[in-house]
C-alpha cells in the first residue's frame, strides 16, 4: 500500500495518481491529523483526472471552518480500485487517516527512517 520514508522530519510516500493524459506521481506527507481522504495544491490537482468538482466545508487545525474545491478520482489502491475524495488548497499534498482505515501505519521517527502501511 504505502511505503516511504522520513524527510525534513515528516512522514513521506508517493502514490500514482490518475492525469490527464497519463497518470504522474505526487510525493504526500502522511498526516494523521488531517481527517480528510487526501489533499492537493491547485497545480497537482489541475493535472489529475478528476469527478464531480465541487466545494465543501472543511475544518482547519485551528478549528475554523472554510470552504474548498474538491472532486473525485479513482485512486488505484492495493490493486482496486478507490473513489478517493481530494481536497484543493495550499500546501504541501497530504494523505489524511479516513485514506489509511483499515491500515497498520509504522513510523520509524529517525532521519531517513521507513514508513510502512499493511492491512489490519
Amino acid at each position: 500500500m504505502i511505503t516511504g520514508e522520513i524527510r525534513e522530519r515528516f512522514p513521506r510516500s508517493k502514490l500514482r495518481l490518475p492525469g490527464r493524459p497519463n497518470a504522474f506521481t505526487v510525493e504526500f506527507i502522511v498526516d494523521t491529523g488531517f481527517d480528510g481522504e487526501m489533499s492537493l495544491p491547485y497545480e497537482d490537482a489541475s493535472r489529475l483526472r478528476s469527478e464531480n468538482p465541487g466545494k465543501v466545508l472543511a475544518e482547519m487545525a485551528n478549528g475554523q471552518f472554510v470552504e474548498v474545491d474538491y472532486c473525485e478520482i479513482v485512486l488505484d489502491w492495493d490493486d482496486e480500485p478507490r473513489r478517493t475524495q481530494v481536497l484543493i488548497m495550499d500546501g504541501a499534498p497530504l494523505i489524511g487517516v479516513v485514506l489509511l482505515g483499515g491500515l497498520r501505519l509504522t513510523v520509524d521517527f529517525v532521519p531517513r527512517g521507513d514508513v510502512s502501511t499493511e492491512p489490519l
